[in-house]
């Protein structure tokens, strides 16, 4: 897998040279360093790196909040803030940019390497569910509903513009000249046909009965199907309405990869990691946590983070703040370094947080 490409933001020659070397000996690429707010927004623009180390406080007329602002909103590139500002007003300001995440100076490379993996691996979560917003958009905004009348025994009477351009047609006579037979030339499954067709004789109708068809060029697509089963005349016929779910099958196969690939990414890391909810239940965890309190991946997601690791009384509230303290966990030996941060929607909503569990030396007092 490349290493990623990284460039420095830092005003301090020593401490830039110095940052530098030990991405390089994590095996990053430099691709770049910058000791100004506008020198910073140039190169990221010109260089494109995967990822901005940016320290706050630079010396010059655009700050570190200001240039990771503007590589934000230009370039779409996730910043990691270096600070040793911890006052209240610099972190609101830092927070507007959207960070993928803080590193208080002094650091270590452990610190550093998961700061930026961590960040890295939530800009391509963020990129794809992006990616599948727009495409859904896009066809949601487009989309026209097909409407349709059938014989149960698959011959369409009649359908409109909006399905026989859904199904690749170029006109309604075309689509309906070219079909004999709905089940054999449209449903991919033969077998939901037969079941559309069952649940209508039984209900008399069917509401988004979901399918995956094919149309003229061969082209797979999904659809949600309403019908309604009549008689008119003394003769059956079929009345439905169909729209393309293409995008949302699309969207969900995407979150579905999204979540394997984070998935993965954690099972890499040997801290013990967990993703809770915002009730605190875990939704997610890496084979260390599970393995450490004796639970199957699948198992663990049946318990409460708090239950676990701190006892049922215990609290633990969602912050706008990553923060840090040292623990004994229930039933595990030594102390722990644990990190909770929030975990944010793409509208900058917390929706849960990631918790890690690092073992400390015992020497460290607990909180």
């Amino acid at each position: 897998m490349p290493s990623a490409r990284i460039l420095i933001v830092e005003d301090e020659p020593v401490t830039r040279l110095e940052i530098a070397g030990r991405l390089q000996g994590l095996g990053y690429a430099v691709v770049g360093t910058a000791c100004a707010g506008e020198e910073a927004v140039h190169k990221a623009g010109e260089i494109r790196p995967e990822l901005v180390l940016m320290d706050i406080s630079l010396a010059s007329d655009l700050d570190g909040i200001g240039a990771a602002a503007a590589i934000r909103e230009r370039f779409a590139i996730p910043v990691v803030y270096l600070t040793a500002d911890s006052q209240p007003e610099t972190l609101e300001r830092a927070k507007i940019t959207g960070p993928f995440g803080y590193l208080v100076k002094p650091f270590d490379n452990a610190d550093l390497h998961s700061t930026i993996e961590i960040a890295l691996y939530k800009h391509q979560i963020d990129k794809r569910l992006q990616q599948s917003e727009d495409r859904y958009r896009t066809i949601f905004e487009n989309a026209m509903v097909g409407i349709y009348r059938s014989t149960p025994e698959g011959r369409f009477v009649s359908v409109n513009a909006a399905l026989a351009g859904m199904l690749g047609y170029d006109s309604p006579e075309q689509l309906m000249d070219g079909v004999r037979s709905i089940e054999l030339q449209i449903y991919a499954d033969e077998d939901r046909r037969a079941e559309f067709l069952r649940l209508l004789r039984e209900r008399g109708s069917v509401e988004h009965f979901e399918s995956q068809v094919f149309g003229r060029d061969g082209d797979a697509l999904w659809i949600s199907e309403s019908a309604r089963l009549l008689c008119s005349n003394d003769c059956w016929h079929i009345d439905g309405t169909v729209i393309d779910i293409s995008a949302r099958k699309e969207a969900e196969s995407a979150y579905k990869s999204t979540f394997e690939l984070l998935d993965r990414t954690i099972d890499a890391i040997p801290d013990l990691v967990a993703v809770t909810d915002l009730d605190g239940h875990i939704i997610l965890a890496n084979a260390a946590f599970a393995r450490t309190f004796g639970l199957s991946k699948d198992e663990v997601r049946a318990h409460r983070y708090q239950d676990l690791v701190h006892g049922s009384d215990a609290s633990s509230p969602v912050n706008e703040e990553s923060r840090q303290r040292i623990v004994r966990p229930l039933n595990l030996e030594g102390s722990f370094q644990e990190t909770a941060s929030p975990f944010k929607d793409l509208q900058g909503v917390i929706i849960g947080t990631v918790r890690v569990l690092r073992a400390v030396a015992d020497s460290v007092g607990c909180s």
